[in-house]
């Protein structure tokens, strides 16, 4: 952004897609900084909306875009077909999104195993990477259920990923 802005670059746009509660001090003190260089700035919610409002940026420098997704491009099929590997499930449930802490996929996964000890035929399905995920492996594996889980890595497959989900969980703070 000092560069953009240096060498006159006439809009400016950046994002911001987190709270800065969730930023360590020297990179939240960088942030603030950017936030003032930028012509506007897109958010993809109120609630960081509001903080950037908080914080002396002016509401007419910010831009909210709701997370969504394109009807068109992530549409139900007439008949399930699913990947293979929860093909098999009566139910599935799951979440996409970047494996970091805030998402709380230690939440999703302590409810699926309430879950699957009343309901078989239940399977976890985890599409994402991110530092979390070698954390989460191992609280699967505490839990016990490792066989009824399946993580696959960060895909540009999203929409068959998620036709393949039965009950989307976002649990994100």
């Amino acid at each position: 952004l000092p560069v953009a802005r240096w060498n006159g670059l006439p809009a400016v746009v950046m994002s911001q897609l987190w709270q800065l509660q969730m930023i360590e001090p020297r990179p939240k003190k960088m942030l603030r900084m950017a936030n003032r260089l930028a012509h506007r700035i897109v958010v993809n919610s109120q609630a960081v909306s509001e903080e950037l409002k908080g914080c002396g940026i002016p509401a007419s420098k910010i831009f909210l875009c709701y997370n969504s997704i394109d009807p068109d491009v992530f549409y139900a099929t007439p008949t399930r077909v699913r990947k293979p590997s929860v093909a098999e499930a009566e139910v599935v449930i799951g979440c996409i999104c970047a494996l970091r802490e805030e998402k709380r996929i230690d939440v999703l996964m302590r409810a699926f195993d309430m879950v699957r000890r009343r309901h078989h035929g239940v399977k976890l399905l985890i599409v994402g990477s991110g530092p979390m995920r070698e954390t989460w492996e191992q609280l699967a594996r505490e839990l016990g259920i490792t066989e009824l889980l399946h993580m696959e890595p960060v895909t540009p497959e999203v929409p068959v990923w998620l036709r393949s989900i039965d009950i989307f969980v976002q649990p994100s703070d």
